[in-house]
């Protein structure tokens, strides 16, 4: 029997009730809030018979196994610590902390307590993100010679999460912290080695929860480049992975959970440009197919990597192993974050443009030249 308490009602709090569920053993059996309509609310909904006010409440009178921290960002490291000091294991939402220094007190704690830290990235668990990491584990699309993640937004949904509008405000990155996590952990699943070299910044005035709109990275592998696009003002929403090989490339399609794969398939010149609008369109229906088709016999639900990871991981917890996305796998996306928010600092306005490699590291920006400036790393 797994004993779980979940510290944060909010809205992916309800995303998280029915994976939990679904595991057989599993059972919930506190909640906590510090708005006690919202853990009032979720009890009820949820039949949740346990309510508190206050997480060191929850884990002294609750005997948990693990704790899902659902709380705003500036909460995780403290809450996270708090759970791991009182012999409780901890799966936390992302991004896991608002600092790299955060994040380490966090994975410090975990090693100093033998506590197992989880992080949610979900994303890299989604079916098609699965299928995606068997291709290339299989040499299926040769050496990954390059990877590209573009992440839009929807900014109507500013207004239909209007909850979440004061804490996303006020983290240093504002709504790009609360967002970025996911591209950045899936251009590192298949660039693991991959470090950043040069990040931009643009402030377009779009999307008010942002001190910026348009963010740049380009990583730097063993054997090939990154690029990470982030865009709070393009319209439409689309969110795009692109793994480029050396024999095959493959683009996934995150809203719509399709993969298409392009190879060179060596007919007469003619013939292969309008095969490959063929293929491409034959791949396209297929998956729409079979993702409509699951959709509809309810094989995925929202959010569809949450619950595999949430059951790999109390696989762990029952039978050892290390969680599928463990603090430090967190701590280097936090890294990164840092990185990209601190090019923003003091540049209201302007454009920034920073490298980041290991010698020559220099700032310009859009109104006027910072100049020279140490990076740290």
């Amino acid at each position: 029997m797994i004993r779980v308490g979940l510290i944060g009602c909010g809205r992916i709090a309800r995303a998280h009730v029915p994976y939990i569920r679904s595991y057989k053993g599993a059972i919930i059996v506190g909640l906590c809030d510090s708005n006690p309509r919202q853990a009032e609310e979720m009890a009820r909904r949820c039949s949740i018979s346990n309510v508190y006010g206050d997480p060191a409440q929850l884990l002294k009178e609750q005997q948990l196994d693990v704790v899902h921290i659902l709380t705003p960002p500036q909460t995780h490291a403290d809450v996270a610590v708090l759970a791991m000091e009182a012999g409780v294991n901890v799966l936390v939402e992302k991004p896991m902390a608002v600092s790299v220094e955060e994040a380490d007190r966090m994975v410090q704690t975990a090693q100093r307590t033998g506590m197992r830290l989880c992080v949610d990235h979900n994303r890299l668990f989604d079916p098609v993100m699965l299928e995606a990491k068997e291709m290339v584990a299989r040499g299926a699309i040769g050496e990954v010679v390059g990877v590209e993640v573009f992440q839009g937004y929807v900014r109507v949904s500013q207004k239909s999460h209007s909850g979440e509008a004061g804490w996303v405000s006020q983290l240093p990155g504002g709504l790009v912290q609360n967002i970025a996590p996911h591209p950045i952990s899936l251009l590192l699943a298949f660039m693991p080695e991959a470090q950043p070299v040069s990040v931009a910044t643009k402030q377009t005035g779009l999307c008010p929860v942002s001190p910026f709109e348009e963010v740049r990275v380009t990583f730097e592998g063993k054997r090939g480049l990154g690029m990470l696009t982030l865009s709070l003002s393009s319209q439409p929403y689309l969110n795009y992975l692109t793994v480029y090989g050396s024999q095959a490339t493959f683009q996934v399609n995150l809203n719509n959970n399709t993969l298409i794969v392009y190879k060179d398939r060596r007919l007469p010149k003619l013939l292969a440009k309008s095969w490959f609008n063929i293929d491409q369109s034959l791949q396209l229906l297929s998956n729409t197919m079979k993702t409509g088709l699951q959709v509809l016999t309810g094989k995925m639900n929202f959010y569809p990597g949450m619950g595999t990871l949430i059951r790999h991981y109390y696989d762990c917890l029952e039978n050892g192993g290390l969680p599928p996305v463990s603090g430090e796998d967190g701590r280097e996306v936090t890294r990164i974050l840092d990185l990209i928010c601190q090019r923003s600092s003091g540049t209201v306005g302007a454009s920034v443009y920073a490298s980041l490699d290991g010698n020559s590291r220099t700032s310009i920006t859009g109104a006027g030249v910072k100049g020279s400036e140490r990076i740290a790393r």
